[in-house]
């Protein structure tokens, strides 16, 4: 019989930034055979004869070599941990690697409660779903929700458009709704109170996204300019080569994606191939942030803020945590990135992340967080001071009315002319600045185009909008790597910002960041001066004329 103990935990060791007068410094190489020594004397006995397990192991030791910063991640029962923190007091910190997530808005619909209790039944309605586009062709990897008073299916379209959900104790006339979120190329859908047949297909026709559908670069194609970069006042024009760098900590970066030209990466995960397996993104989240960064100015796909830009993809999910965070800021810290976008979150502080964060302004580099989306509190990294934080919006007009996006506008939304503060935008006094977030068209893999939701949205647009700051202006670009430079692009993008009228400080900051166009640039010239224009204009004809007539 085995005694039953707690169970380890993931533990991130670091040190204070400034120690107390009266504790002693310890190197990293001493906490590391003191580790060594308490999982031995804290070592897990078998009871029934096997091998003792380790009480402790250590994973990883993230560092960098520009900051300085030092680092343990440690895998250690509750009582070496304790024992830790009693013997290194003060020396060290020592707090649990929480779990971050990638934020992206996901549709929760007011009809997905759900009453078991009420459900004796074993009778099953079955549907059969035919998702189709406009022409009549079948949809395949379209996700197929349908809710009904007690009960809630899902499935997956296959390639002739089809899925099957069955409803336990649910009828025809008791289905409330049908949500369709296509993979790429279409709008999604949702129907309230849809008429549905068990007995044959019940088609449900999607629009597409437009033109921006391929990436052939065929004749029939033209670039899309979103409504957020429109919003934001992105100009039409490419840029040079410009050495600027823009590192996307997130799922990783479909490479082969025509719109993308990333220069490099790496894989924060377990793998044996870091170096290669960062082109593996299984959710796209990576790559539709990327492309919102940086697409390329060509002649089809979508239009990035910072399309010459040198892209980073540095994959941190699946398993996010505060370790891989960290050990993704030290490669961006080692390897002169300029812009780090984190479309990503958790609840918890982390006094090692932002730790790394600071060192990263400390290095010149400004890190751009999203918000988050549970309409709550700005989660972490973006609550840090260290991070520009944004929030997101909506407009109007940028989407079917009939598409799953219309749910984020809610019964009584806050609104400044076009644009709505969406319901799922975490708000309060860390948001710096707001942008797009809702019904954004990007990248996907297999070389597809998605129209997406959320704060992970709105991030890149930000994160973009710097990295072409960067990109036009030579003075900010040979700022010494310093504090002084990332605080200099962060002010600069401040500058840029317009308030919008009607929305609350905590849902916009400072506003939204726009660049100002040719004619927001032209001075303005008095209305006398223009007068006194037409009166030399007229004299001019006047004198002209009859310098003709007496020539006659």
């Amino acid at each position: 019989m085995a005694n039953i103990i707690s169970r380890k935990k993931c533990y991130i060791i670091g040190k204070p930034t400034n120690l107390p007068a009266n504790v002693m410094d310890i190197s990293f190489d001493d906490i590391t055979k003191k580790i060594e020594q308490l999982s031995n004397q804290f070592e897990i006995l078998a009871a029934d004869g096997s091998p003792a397990m380790a009480a402790a192991t250590i994973r990883s030791r993230p560092r960098s070599t520009k900051s300085g910063l030092d680092s343990l991640v440690v895998e250690m029962t509750p009582e070496v941990k304790d024992r830790l923190e009693s013997d290194l007091q003060g020396s060290v910190f020592i707090e649990e690697d929480e779990p971050l997530t990638p934020i992206e808005a996901d549709i929760q619909s007011p009809h997905r409660s759900l009453n078991f209790s009420a459900n004796t039944t074993t009778e099953k309605l079955r549907l059969r779903i035919v998702v189709r586009g406009p022409n009549g062709e079948p949809i395949n990897n379209a996700r197929v929700s349908v809710s009904g008073l007690l009960w809630v299916d899902h499935g997956i379209s296959n390639e002739d458009g089809q899925v099957t959900v069955s409803l336990l104790g649910e009828t025809e006339d008791s289905i409330s709704l049908i949500e369709v979120k296509p993979a790429h190329t279409y709008w999604s859908i949702s129907i309230a109170r849809p008429m549905v047949f068990a007995n044959q297909d019940n088609e449900v026709m999607l629009k597409k996204l437009g033109q921006t559908s391929s990436t052939s670069g065929g004749v029939d194609e033209r670039q899309l300019h979103g409504w957020g970069q429109k919003a934001m006042g992105l100009p039409s024009s490419s840029l040079g080569q410009e050495a600027v760098k823009i590192a996307v900590i997130d799922s990783g970066l479909f490479a082969n994606h025509s719109d993308l030209t990333p220069a490099e990466g790496f894989d924060f995960g377990t793998t044996s191939n870091a170096a290669g397996t960062w082109t593996n993104d299984g959710s796209g989240h990576g790559t539709h942030v990327a492309g919102i960064c940086s697409a390329q100015n060509n002649q089809f796909g979508i239009l990035g803020f910072a399309p010459n830009a040198q892209l980073v993809g540095l994959r941190v999910f699946p398993n996010a945590t505060n370790s891989k965070l960290i050990s993704a800021l030290d490669w961006c810290i080692d390897n002169d990135v300029d812009v780090i976008n984190m479309s990503l979150g958790g609840k918890s502080s982390s006094q090692a992340v932002q730790q790394r964060l600071q060192a990263c302004r400390d290095n010149g580099i400004l890190p751009v967080a999203a918000a988050g989306n549970n309409g709550g509190s700005v989660l972490f990294p973006a609550a840090f001071p260290e991070v520009l934080a944004v929030a997101a919006i909506g407009r109007f007009d940028s989407f079917p009315a009939d598409s799953s996006h219309q749910q984020y506008v809610g019964d009584n939304p806050i609104t400044s002319g076009d644009f709505f503060v969406p319901t799922f935008t975490c708000r309060g006094p860390e948001v710096n600045v707001c942008a797009p977030g809702v019904a954004i068209v990007s990248s996907v893999p297999e070389n597809g185009y998605a129209a997406w939701d959320g704060t992970s949205m709105a991030c890149p647009h930000v994160t973009g909008f710097a990295g072409r700051l960067l990109q036009s202006s030579e003075r900010l670009r040979e700022m010494p790597r310093t504090a002084a430079r990332s605080q200099s692009l962060f002010n600069e993008i401040i500058s840029h910002c317009q308030l919008l009228d009607g929305l609350p400080a905590e849902t916009q900051g400072k506003g939204l960041p726009k660049f100002p166009s040719s004619k927001d640039t032209e001075p303005e010239i008095d209305a006398s001066i223009i007068r006194l224009k037409e009166l030399l204009s007229s004299a001019i004809e006047i004198v002209e004329r009859e310098m003709e007539d007496a020539d006659k």
